[in-house]
């Protein structure tokens, strides 16, 4: 394991930083999960190496993302139950981040608990792949407020603050809903109030049987956009 040792050298406070943006509606401990994923890995000709999954301990499925990770040619991997409460310089240098699906208020306040959420923005802006699942899609938005309308909040969260990852300016900020399709974000957003909708800047959805896929670069302005693009597997499997 290689530990974060200097966290000054981020490379991202005074200069710019680009990364990638992985997100879907089903995660790995799921067939149409994995499938999404290890064809997002093949078309994006990504080598998989060493891996960080953000699961929740209490949801019981590290056992069943381990070995999918391994069946998707990861060859280190390293779980969040294993480095709660401890610094963020204590964790391993990885080349790509994981964030799980659950509920979206659980995940943040597991997140910030336990340093993931410094540790995660530090690896990604250090050119760490981002794998956001169902809330850890959402989760890498500016703000995940929205999420409300879709998860039960009974954690009672009010700071909605997200991993600003996703393109955004001026407090704005993109996001995504997973699981479902255009024409249902189309019926959706005609329900939402204009006071809703001027949380964010554009709001993306995510298929079950599909991942978005982000460029993005940050400066110390403004995340930008790159280039977007999707890539759908056939969702036989399930």
């Amino acid at each position: 394991m290689i530990s974060i040792t200097n966290l000054e050298n981020k490379g991202s406070n005074n200069e710019s930083a680009q990364y990638k943006l992985i997100l879907t509606s089903r995660g790995l401990h799921t067939n149409l999960g994995k499938k999404v994923l290890k064809t997002t890995f093949e078309k994006e000709r990504l080598v998989p190496g060493s891996i960080f999954l953000m699961t929740l301990p209490k949801y019981g499925v590290d056992e069943v993302a381990v070995r999918a990770c391994r069946e998707l040619g990861f060859t280190e991997i390293y779980l969040a139950g294993e480095y709660e409460g401890k610094d963020i310089r204590e964790m391993p240098e990885v080349d790509a981040v994981y964030a799980t699906e659950g509920n979206m208020f659980e995940v943040a306040d597991y997140a910030r608990k336990h340093h993931f959420h410094d540790y995660i923005k530090f690896m990604v802006l250090r050119g760490a792949t981002y794998i956001g699942a169902s809330a850890g899609a959402v989760f890498a938005s500016a703000s995940f407020k929205e999420a409300e309308n879709f998860d039960k909040n009974f954690l009672k969260m009010t700071d909605f603050q997200g991993l600003c990852l996703l393109p955004g300016d001026h407090g704005l900020s993109d996001t995504v809903i997973p699981h479902y399709t255009f024409k249902q974000l189309k019926t959706y957003m005609a329900g939402v109030s204009g006071e809703e909708r001027a949380r964010y800047r554009n709001l993306y959805n995510i298929c079950d049987d599909e991942a978005l896929i982000l460029d993005c670069k940050k400066t110390e302005k403004a995340v930008e956009l790159l280039k977007k693009r999707r890539i759908r597997v056939e969702s036989g499997v399930i």
